[in-house]
């Protein structure tokens, strides 16, 4: 029988199931590695890696992502050149992103401390700039409203990445040919990209799309530079003040929930078309109904975690990372403003400004509490920084919605609700830090 669900829902909620696999391997890898016998100091190289090479593209990758939802255009008839000239900017930013990554791991830059990155950087370097062209498969996908695509594409893509990256490791080869393991995936993936293209897309250099999608793009991007660096600060101070085992508890108590991460941003993204195409007003109550179902999950799955917190990680990894517990309780109070989706409608309705202003403050926020904080709590006062921030952010583009558009609050989100889970979460917080201190 064929499903009442229509389409774009369908599309949407496969969207998110990528995304939480995308995530689910992340953390797979993260487990594979602590039990595999790499070791805290090899974990904290890997990191180091990641982090790094997401310091430098996270903001314009977003940007980019999002502009892509809210310009290009594609069908189940006919090509695109919207997403071929989408291609030609990723693929032009990923080799510029191995040039910087390489650029930053010398003995002259902030990383001289740090002399293992160097034996990977090249494996890595190859690995950012095949996967940030890659990054345009998922898009593509979402856009043609193909839902069983997306599901077999993440299953198959992040199976086989966490196998590749996994199985060196177990078998005693270490971080170096877990690494390749990751290109081979990759390269695997970048394969599939020129595939889908040939299919699917008109290769045309389009200016005038170029144009529009760059209207779109450079405000989301630098908005979410100013918002999503507070977590690599965040990482760049820990870095500072602490040693690499302590970075890599940090790093891996420094974990949202990812159902409310992933989720809830593939969720925003997956909207901002609507916004774009029916208007603010006409997309609030689907964001409030969707947004609830949303929230019961959000807080329910993140207060059993906030209980089990202090048994889940010396379990999941190893007896070292027990430091971690406080963060990751911390982390998940970023469920209270990550429900909530004003951002979602501003970028619809084309208020970017706003969104950058929001950024900036979120940012000093940010970084305000966090250097305050960090003489009094360590790492998990470095996490409350980042909690108070991100609930300023909402609460500074929850006026700024008001203001520019008429809508309330309680049009996009049940209000009900959201003030029960929030204060049964912080119950929840106040009741595991009382035991672990």
């Amino acid at each position: 029988m064929q499903s009442s669900t229509p389409p774009d829902v369908q599309a949407r909620r496969a969207f998110q199931a990528f995304q939480v696999m995308r995530y689910g391997a992340l953390l797979l890898t993260g487990a594979a590695f602590a039990h595999g016998g790499l070791g805290t100091f090899g974990i904290g190289v890997y990191e180091g890696l990641v982090f790094l090479g997401s310091l430098l593209s996270f903001w314009w990758l977003s940007g980019i992502t999002q502009g892509i939802l809210a310009t290009a255009t594609m069908s189940k008839e006919g090509r695109s050149s919207d997403v071929f000239n989408v291609f030609v900017v990723l693929s032009l930013a990923g080799i510029l992103l191995m040039v910087l990554f390489r650029t930053l791991i010398t003995p002259f830059t902030f990383l001289t401390n740090k002399p293992d990155l160097l034996a990977f950087y090249t494996t890595y370097g190859w690995y950012l700039a095949l996967i940030t062209p890659v990054y345009l498969i998922e898009q593509m996908l979402l856009l043609r409203k193909e839902s069983m695509g997306l599901i077999g594409y993440g299953t198959v893509a992040f199976g086989s990445q966490l196998v590749l990256m996994a199985l060196p490791v177990f078998l005693g080869h270490g971080l170096g040919m877990a690494l390749q393991g990751l290109l081979i995936a990759t390269f695997g993936r970048y394969a599939l990209l020129w595939v889908l293209l040939a299919r699917w897309a008109e290769f045309r250099i389009d200016t005038a799309y170029l144009n529009r999608f760059w209207a779109h793009a450079w405000p989301l991007a630098v908005g979410t530079l100013l918002a999503g660096s507070s977590e690599y600060i965040d990482g760049l101070i820990v870095g500072r003040f602490f040693d690499e085992e302590t970075f890599a508890t940090y790093r891996y108590g420094a974990k949202e929930l990812p159902l409310s991460l992933v989720l809830a941003a593939a969720f925003s993204n997956s909207l901002v078309p609507a916004v774009a195409q029916r208007g603010v007003g006409a997309v609030a109550g689907e964001v409030r109904t969707s947004g609830r179902r949303l929230m019961h999950l959000f807080f329910a799955v993140g207060l059993v975690l906030m209980m089990a917190g202090p048994f889940i990680y010396p379990l999941a990894f190893n007896a070292d990372f027990s430091a971690s517990v406080p963060v990751f309780c911390t982390y998940l109070l970023l469920i209270i403003p990550r429900s909530v989706f004003p951002q979602t409608l501003l970028i619809g309705a084309g208020h970017g400004k706003a969104i950058m202003v929001s950024s900036v403050i979120e940012l000093a926020v940010n970084v305000g509490v966090s250097l305050a904080l960090l003489p009094l709590l360590g790492t998990t006062g470095i996490a409350l920084g980042t909690v108070m921030a991100a609930i300023t952010d909402k609460v500074y583009s929850a006026i700024r919605l008001r203001l520019l558009c008429g809508v309330r609050p309680g049009n996009y989100t049940d209000l009900r609700v959201w003030i029960l889970w929030s204060l049964a979460l912080l119950a929840g917080y106040a009741a595991v830090m009382f035991m672990l201190t």
